[in-house]
């Protein structure tokens, strides 16, 4: 009967682990003229875990974070060119997909020189 009664709180155990779910983020990475930025960096990172995710964006501008845990997260953009910009607090919901769509500014003459030059 012990043997039965442990079967069965191990697969209610494992069952609930598997329904807990996933989420995701993606968005789009535009300039100041709602061009779209092709290789820009992301960074996104879970502030509960302190675990990071990067990812490029596409021909189009695009970006995805598929499979995210539910939590907190920051993201970080930088491209080329422009200020990178940081976005605090997103809160990936279960089952529930975000989007945050990202413009950056073109940096100022001192950074750019900094970029070429680093």
């Amino acid at each position: 009967m012990r043997v039965l009664t442990t079967a069965v709180s191990l697969l209610v155990f494992t069952a609930s682990l598997w329904a807990q779910g996933a989420s995701s983020l993606r968005g789009t990475v535009t300039d100041p003229t709602k061009a779209v930025i092709a290789t820009a960096k992301l960074t996104l990172t879970d502030k509960e875990a302190g675990i990071a995710r990067t990812t490029v964006t596409s021909a189009s501008g695009e970006y995805q974070f598929l499979q995210m845990r539910p939590g907190t997260y920051s993201l970080s953009v930088e491209s080329t060119g422009f200020s990178t910009k940081n976005v605090d607090n997103i809160k990936l919901l279960v089952d529930t997909p975000s989007t945050v769509d990202i413009a950056l500014d073109v940096a100022p003459a001192g950074q750019l020189l900094v970029h070429l030059v680093g």
